[in-house]
């Protein structure tokens, strides 16, 4: 351990509100509350930095998209984790820097490509090792149909923070009271709009449920059409943001007179 590194407490309230709001559910109820304990862990007690976590992620989703391309029994379930371990160390990433005051414009840009590349390499390297198995072109459509949302997930990103007014909701109950003590109180964060499929939930029909069920077909576009009714679900909603919002009020105009304050007539004269 450096010399220069010190043990310091970060309390689990900060650590939660260093945390950018999730949308979904599979995110913020099953992944976040261990993100949070593990980014405390690392942050109180390890050197760590949040680039060395990105490149973890980066590469447990290399080793993901490998056991998915493999297709055996033994890939495919240990694909299914190593992405799940991908997406559990994506939402510790930018945390740990918010927490520690080490973000970064490289450390955002990196996160970004890692969490982007993610999705598109573990389904195209699912359904390219399929299509190399059976020679059934019905991969070559799902295949087209990941990359279409992969994209769509791309152009959409960011919707949250153009339209909040349109996007707001209330914390759920769930993300209200953890525990007891310091950990009963959650910052109450909005969050964007909540769709059964989101990015989170997308990855794991296509990545995780498609292939332990055999049921390629029905699971993903299934999980595709849920996926893109949710961004057109999110794009009425901006529209609607849009048009509710009034434009600034302008402050009222001064008009000056073109005498001075000394050229005024004193009251009375």
């Amino acid at each position: 351990m450096p010399a220069t590194f010190r043990r310091r407490r970060h309390p689990y309230r900060d650590v939660v509100a260093a945390g950018r709001p999730s949308d979904g559910w599979w995110t913020p109820v099953l992944l976040e509350p261990v993100a949070f304990r593990l980014v405390r862990l690392l942050a109180d007690h390890t050197p760590a930095t949040p680039n060395q976590v990105t490149a973890l992620s980066a590469m447990l989703t290399v080793a993901a998209a490998g056991g998915l391309l493999e297709g055996g029994p033994l890939g495919l379930v240990a694909g299914a984790l190593l992405l799940q371990l991908s997406l559990l160390t994506d939402r510790m990433d930018g945390t740990l820097a918010r927490l520690t005051g080490t973000a970064t414009e490289l450390g955002a840009w990196f996160g970004a490509v890692a969490g982007r590349a993610r999705l598109m390499m573990c389904g195209t390297a699912l359904l390219a090792g399929e299509y190399a198995r059976t020679d059934d072109r019905a991969y070559l459509f799902l295949t087209a149909l990941v990359l279409i949302c992969c994209a769509v997930l791309e152009i959409t990103d960011g919707h949250a923070e153009l339209f909040p007014a349109g996007f707001a909701r209330r914390p759920s109950a769930l993300r209200a009271r953890v525990g007891r003590g310091a950990r009963a109180v959650r910052i109450a964060r909005p969050r964007p709009l909540t769709w059964p499929v989101t990015e989170a939930e997308y990855g794991l029909a296509v990545c995780v449920l498609a292939p332990q069920t055999g049921a390629y077909v029905p699971m993903i576009v299934a999980a595709s059409g849920l996926l893109l009714c949710g961004e057109l679900a999110g794009l009425g909603a901006a529209v609607r943001s849009s048009r509710r919002a009034r434009p600034a009020r302008r402050p009222p105009t001064v008009t000056r007179s073109p005498y001075g304050a000394a050229d005024w007539p004193e009251a009375g004269a």
